[in-house]
């Protein structure tokens, strides 16, 4: 071999272990052919640190003033089914007398505050408009009497009464006695009778058959009496046979929801609804200046409503 072909030799072996010893110290793709072209490594892949939930706020325990309504409603219950369910445990039958003690003893202090509060404010002190004892109460009767015939007078100038009635029908006599008692006493309220069977009581004026009036009107039995406001207004009064007091109260009382009379005579009579809170109060509220969030301010909107009826 010559001398050349020697040095080229010894050349070529010197360059290929130095390029696998640098492809070995740098990682080149070349220096790990043997790996294969398509060959890679992932890299380490790195836990993503925990997600720590904030834990929420634990809320404040709420405990019951004790022998507050709030404790009563939330352990009476249990108070007495232990009673109950345990009679020879004398602990628990004696706590259940005393939880019914409480509720008894605040009942009655509550009470007596609040009679002492009613008595002392005009608007809540029923007696002060409305007296029922003594000499006031009896003259609050008079004056109901008084009233009530002034209405039974103008309801004389715009109704009158049928009297239906059946002669087999033996509370209808009585009813027709009990109407002349009433017809004596308020002269004025014309009462037309009608038999339904054609015949009429002995010592009876004049009569006029049904003609299918009953029927009209929706009547189911006799006696019965009518309150006719003319031209075709009928309230029924009474089905069975009523006394002349409650022919009198019933009378006002359809007169009133058909307005036949006044409201100031009905306030006359009606002396129970002075100062009453009506409904139509709480709808008067739009636009007024109250605050349902403090008690003095609707309070004193309800004093004035009391007041303008006293």
């Amino acid at each position: 071999m010559s001398f050349f072909k020697a040095a080229i030799i010894t050349f070529g072996l010197l360059f290929g272990a130095a390029g696998a010893i640098a492809a070995e110290s740098t990682g080149v793709y070349y220096g790990k052919k043997e790996e294969g072209y398509w060959w890679y490594k992932d890299p380490k892949k790195v836990k993503p640190p925990p997600v720590v939930v904030p834990e929420e706020p634990k809320k404040p325990v709420e405990v019951d003033e004790p022998f507050s309504v709030k404790w009563i409603q939330k352990n009476f219950d249990r108070i007495k089914e232990e009673a109950i369910d345990n009679p020879d445990d004398k602990d628990k039958v004696r706590a259940y007398l005393y939880a019914v003690k409480i509720v008894m003893d605040k009942s009655q202090n509550f009470a007596d505050s609040a009679n002492d509060i009613a008595k002392m404010d005009p608007y809540l002190d029923a007696s002060n408009y409305v007296p029922m004892s003594g000499i006031a109460g009896k003259q609050l009767l008079k004056l109901q009497q008084s009233a009530k015939k002034d209405i039974l007078k103008v309801i004389s100038e715009k109704a009158g009464f049928w009297f239906f009635f059946d002669t087999k029908c033996k509370f209808c006599g009585y009813q027709y006695d009990i109407l002349q008692t009433f017809a004596g006493m308020h002269p004025d309220i014309r009462i037309r009778s009608i038999t339904m069977d054609g015949k009429k009581f002995k010592g009876m004026g004049r009569v006029f058959p049904d003609e299918g009036r009953a029927k009209k009107i929706g009547l189911k039995l006799t006696p019965a009496i009518v309150l006719v406001a003319p031209p075709a207004n009928f309230y029924v009064i009474s089905h069975g046979m009523n006394t002349v007091s409650e022919i009198e109260n019933k009378t006002i009382m359809a007169a009133r929801i058909a307005k036949l009379i006044p409201e100031e005579l009905v306030a006359q009579y009606e002396y129970h609804n002075k100062g009453l809170i009506k409904d139509k109060d709480f709808k008067d509220m739009d636009g007024k200046d109250v605050d349902m969030t403090d008690s003095k301010s609707w309070v004193k909107f309800l004093q004035d409503k009391i007041e303008g009826r006293l």
